[in-house]
């Protein structure tokens, strides 16, 4: 198991040591980048971090909108979770798992297992 804790952006797209499967990567301080989680997700590793502020979560959504010739709209493959609205309702020490969950901001990509 290979455990990575680093400090910065820049170090994390030029230093990255070779993640194997199965290996752990740990994010400390939510410094990471999306591509990053990809090609850990691509190696059959995992990954832990905390979440960037800026950074969204969505859920695949069950009732896309589609056009009128049937097809969907793109927009509405995903919706997004309100994090905050989560965590308002969890008791002090209770823990939730989203399973499945996509991250991204221009991009989305399946994160979660």
């Amino acid at each position: 198991m290979l455990v990575l804790v680093k400090i910065a952006t820049d170090y994390i797209a030029h230093n990255e040591p070779k993640v194997e499967e199965k290996d752990l990567c740990i994010r400390d301080l939510g410094y990471f980048s999306l591509g990053n989680f990809k090609e850990i997700e691509e190696r059959d590793a995992f990954y832990v971090s905390r979440l960037k502020v800026n950074v969204r979560v969505y859920e695949k959504n069950e009732n896309m909108e589609r056009f009128k010739d049937g097809k969907v709209k793109k927009q509405s493959l995903y919706k997004e979770i309100d994090i905050e609205a989560i965590m308002d309702r969890l008791e002090p020490g209770e823990i939730m798992e989203l399973l499945e969950v996509y991250l991204g901001g221009d991009k989305n990509y399946e994160h979660g297992y």
